[in-house]
């Protein structure tokens, strides 16, 4: 198999698969940088508990996209807040790492 730029081979159930990606994007975790272009909440927030070890408890109503990036130096309070301000959301710490997310008023 011959990859091209912005291309990666992935092994799925024995079978190699290419497909086509956002180099910048999928090498932004060498610098300690996340960058979501068009990426759901559900994506975004998986992530942010991932790198964060961290429980985020989601509405399934919640229906955006978020394109942004930040540091994964940044607080997880922060990056919660970047990511929740432009959709009018609200983040609660309901105990140590552990936060719920939900509309404002």
């Amino acid at each position: 198999m011959l990859l091209l730029p912005n291309e990666k081979a992935e092994l799925v159930s024995n079978n190699l698969r290419k497909q086509s990606v956002d180099a910048v994007q999928d090498i932004a975790w060498i610098t300690d940088r996340f960058i979501f272009t068009d990426r759901s909440l559900f994506e975004v927030f998986a992530e942010i508990e991932r790198q964060y070890n961290v429980v985020i408890d989601l509405p399934e109503n919640i229906k955006f996209s978020y394109s942004g990036n930040f540091d994964k130096t940044s607080d997880v309070k922060q990056v919660l807040g970047y990511v929740c301000r432009p959709f009018n959301l609200n983040f609660i710490e309901e105990k140590d790492g552990v936060f719920r997310i939900e509309k404002m008023n």
